[in-house]
């Protein structure tokens, strides 16, 4: 297994939380890892895998070789007619109309057998990401380091990286690109590049390839605890709920029983005394509405 770090290259001791429902968090306690193929990742971002990049630009991010490659690769899967128009297109001096076609082309592969698990790098607990991706949900701390001893036994090559972000506004030209070694590595690898509007989101990745081409890549024998440092359960749960929560993890894994709690972030009130309040209040009135029921609402 390889485990390369970059183009944007992360401190791998740094915590990085995901924030998760339950069917989610339920895949990693039985030892798998879900992930998103970028293709999929589109439906939540809508720029995600669009180049901001023309296809002369994109030239920069190969060597030599791997764009000889690319471009071979490339013809053996079109159609005859298709090989037809490239031939057209060369012997008239329309090279860039052939680089549209490998780029478009490459890209379409990239997105759909690149499969992605996207982290939260911060120092701590964020309430925008919570009511963002898990309100009534999980957040999970871990680290690149420990990601990478629990992905030991997937036999998997892995890339990680932070997300760069981009102004969509504005279009990477080979300018851009030409000087900045690292923009042309990002380029390379696309599926690190991302609309400006998301920074707040500081993202780490973890990426794969497998060629399966479906929506999701089920990634087995991943150790929970190896990876999942601590659990805390939404502050926007009901107390009573969250204590289920509780129990429900510490049964399904007892080993990760010491690194579960129940946020401390707070949401304005003090969760366990309006549940008592309210438990009180209602319970009296329901009481004082049963009195009036018809005799036959108390059978079972």
């Amino acid at each position: 297994m390889t485990f390369e770090n970059g183009p944007v290259e992360v401190d791998e001791t740094k915590p990085i939380w995901r924030y998760v429902g339950l069917p989610a968090l339920l895949v990693y306690l039985e030892g798998n890892l879900r992930l998103q193929s970028v293709e999929s990742l589109q439906r939540i971002d809508p720029a995600e895998g669009i180049p901001l990049w023309d296809d002369v630009t994109q030239t920069l991010a190969f060597e030599k070789e791997e764009s000889n490659e690319l471009w071979s690769y490339i013809y053996s899967t079109l159609s005859p007619n298709e090989q037809a128009l490239w031939k057209a297109n060369a012997s008239s001096g329309h090279h860039i109309a052939n680089q549209r076609i490998v780029f478009n082309e490459w890209r379409e592969v990239v997105n759909r057998t690149r499969y992605a698990i996207c982290f939260i790098e911060s120092p701590h607990e964020s309430m925008a990401m919570w009511r963002l991706f898990a309100p009534h949900g999980f957040s999970i701390r871990s680290s690149v380091q420990h990601l990478k001893n629990a992905l030991k036994s997937s036999m998997r090559d892995w890339r990680v990286g932070r997300m760069r972000y981009w102004d969509r506004s504005i279009e990477i030209t080979p300018n851009h690109a030409y000087a900045n070694k690292q923009l042309q590595r990002v380029l390379r690898h696309p599926y690190f590049l991302k609309s400006l509007e998301y920074s707040q989101e500081n993202e780490v990745r973890l990426v794969t390839v497998d060629p399966d081409g479906g929506s999701t890549l089920l990634v087995n024998h991943v150790d929970p605890f190896d990876w999942i440092m601590e659990i805390r359960i939404s502050p926007e749960v009901w107390a009573e709920d969250a204590k289920l929560l509780l129990t429900l993890i510490e049964q399904r894994c007892p080993r990760l029983k010491e690194r579960i709690s129940i946020s401390s972030v707070p949401v304005g009130r003090n969760k366990e005394e309006d549940d008592k309040l309210w438990r009180d209040i209602t319970a009296d009135l329901r009481q004082e509405e049963a009195a009036k029921w018809p005799k036959w609402l108390w059978a079972p």
